[in-house]
């Protein structure tokens, strides 16, 4: 399995990047095979007002199966 952690309109710490693929990485690994390269899960994170803070941070999951016509995509704000 590929995971891939990548940010949007922000700096984020490796301590929130390694926090994101210790909970939503070894879900994905543990309901899927991890050892299949085939299969693709996508974390990206995204600071939507930037500096301004608030309650603007987003998280997108896309998970692509082999041999599935369309991915799996979660989002939560």
């Amino acid at each position: 399995m590929n995971l891939i952690i990548k940010t949007r309109h922000a700096e984020v710490s490796e301590e929130l990047k390694e926090y994101a693929e210790l909970k939503i990485g070894n879900k994905c690994a543990h309901y899927l095979d991890e050892n299949d390269p085939a299969i693709r899960c996508e974390i990206e994170l995204d600071d939507q007002l930037g500096a301004k803070g608030g309650q603007d941070k987003r998280v997108d999951v896309t998970i692509t199966l082999p041999h599935q016509h369309l991915p799996l995509h979660i989002e939560e704000s």
